[in-house]
């Protein structure tokens, strides 16, 4: 018995030691663990456990002295809970990152980013006042250090609270600033940013032809977001200047790239609540291995203690082993409750996504139907063309032959977008007849009309106009199907 005893107290104390050796990494080499273990949650978008593996790190802090470490730490969890419109922590953590950050001497850039992460907290509050003195402190730890990369930040965020003050003055200055620092070091991925903040402000200031040339300026990039902006921008701007042609093409444009924003977010939502589920997923089976494991190891344990120690330590092993089950249980419970949650949240975003569809549809119906006002507007102003314009309303009062067809090419590039050029680039093969005979169609000229200005029956015109559209067809097939007839394709070109 007394041999027994001797081996159960070194299998305990073998126990103990493995214990301690696995506790025995220091505070400050968990923390630096912890924090690079969040961002790689903020790269998967899992706001939850970025939080927890940051309250973790942070609860390490005052075990030792590592003060840019601990504002890094502090403003990530500014951020995040910013992040999760939590503000009031936000600003606690900003706070104390900015703290952290002044312990260093001299002041590192950690400070200037610690004071524009505080910045953003309060113009997300919109407290505005608050937000300009935050960025202006950014602004100038920036000089002192020389960093260009967030004097440029700086000024941007100052221009954008300033145009938030209706201080429009101020914020071309700080934008112009900006945007000079990214030509100088000809930041290409920055500079339509830049260019798109000036033609805001422009905007606002009802500036809108020196509006216009930032927005156009801005187009220089692959962003889709900024594209988007601007074109929409673009076309109020010339809405408002009565200049429909230019507006026509801005909304396409800005409907275009409607579509393509729509399309990445909704993509985007949905890769990320599949990244959630497949990671719960993986973590669950994860979990099961775990516990499976777990109850081997307890199995094995058991079997070996029962086998050195019999009947002396049966009953406490045993006792041990429940424990030990029960706490694997509850795990499991809780891991199959996370994964219930996610479920819903699941269910919850593919409902929103649904409703963001029913919203889109709504929004595209609506263009649609401004569609047909701009198209009605443009019938309108070719009636109101063909009464005053002194050609058409003598052909079409009184038709007769023409010899001269370049006041007819000139008059339907001006008043149709073109049209006479594009047809004749786009279908180099069309005679000068057909196209002579495209051009008095898309000019709203009537079947009897065209017949005798080209010098033919009305039922020779409607034989040519079959021809003509046969050798659209051949040489492009793809253009339109037999039953469009060829004046339905000429005004829709």
């Amino acid at each position: 018995m007394k041999l027994c005893y001797y081996i159960v107290c070194f299998v305990i104390a073998l126990i103990a030691m493995c214990a301690s050796c696995s506790d025995s990494i220091e505070p400050q080499q968990q923390a630096h663990e912890l924090f690079e273990q969040s961002k790689q949650y903020k790269k998967e978008k899992d706001v939850e456990r970025q939080i927890t593996t940051l309250i973790q790190a942070y609860q390490l802090l005052p075990q030792f002295d590592e003060p840019v470490f601990a504002s890094k730490v502090c403003q990530a969890l500014g951020n995040a809970y910013m992040f999760r419109k939590l503000y009031d922590q936000s600003l606690d953590y900003n706070r104390e990152a900015i703290a952290y950050a002044m312990q260093e001497e001299p002041h590192s850039k950690q400070l200037s980013l610690a004071y524009s992460q505080l910045g953003r907290t309060f113009a997300e509050l919109n407290e505005t006042d608050s937000a300009f003195l935050y960025f202006d402190r950014a602004l100038n730890q920036a000089i002192l250090l020389q960093d260009t990369t967030e004097i440029a930040v700086g000024y941007g965020q100052l221009g954008v609270v300033s145009r938030l003050k209706k201080d429009y003055q101020k914020a071309l200055d700080y934008e112009r600033q900006q945007l000079t620092i990214y030509k100088q070091h000809n930041d290409s991925g920055y500079i339509p940013q830049a260019y798109y903040g000036i033609g805001s402000t422009f905007y606002y200031m009802r500036q809108l032809d020196s509006a216009k040339v930032y927005f156009e300026n801005s187009l220089h990039t692959n962003n889709i977001y900024t594209k988007h902006g601007a074109y929409k921008a673009l076309y109020l701007i010339s809405k408002n200047q009565g200049k429909l042609e230019d507006a026509i093409r801005y909304n396409d444009k800005f409907r275009d790239y409607a579509d393509s924003v729509s399309i990445h977010n909704r993509t985007e939502a949905v890769a990320e609540i599949q990244a959630k589920y497949y990671n719960e997923k993986l973590l669950n089976q994860q979990a099961k291995l775990e516990l499976n494991n777990l109850r081997l190891t307890l199995f094995l344990s058991f079997c070996i203690l029962t086998i050195v120690i019999i009947v002396m330590m049966g009953s406490r092993i045993y006792k041990y082993t429940r424990r030990k089950l029960a706490e694997s249980r509850l795990k499991l419970q809780e891991s199959e409750r996370i994964i219930n949650l996610n479920q819903q949240e699941i269910n919850r975003m593919t409902r929103e996504i649904a409703e963001a569809d029913n919203n889109f549809n709504e929004k595209a119906n609506l263009i649609i139907v401004q569609n047909g006002l701009l198209q009605k507007q443009n019938k309108n102003l070719m009636d109101y063309f063909s009464c005053n314009v002194p050609l058409l309303k003598t052909l079409k009062e009184h038709p007769k032959a023409i010899k001269d067809w370049i006041p007819i090419y000139e008059l339907t590039d001006a008043l149709q977008m073109n049209f006479h050029t594009r047809l004749k680039n786009e279908f180099p093969e069309m005679s000068e007849g057909a196209l002579n005979i495209c051009c008095l169609i898309r000019l709203g000229f009537t079947t009897k009309q065209i017949a005798i200005i080209v010098g033919i029956e009305a039922e020779s015109l409607t034989k040519r106009k079959g021809r003509i559209k046969n050798e659209i067809m051949s040489n492009h097939p793809d253009l339109f199907n037999n039953k469009m007839p060829l004046d339905s394709f000429v005004q829709s070109f």
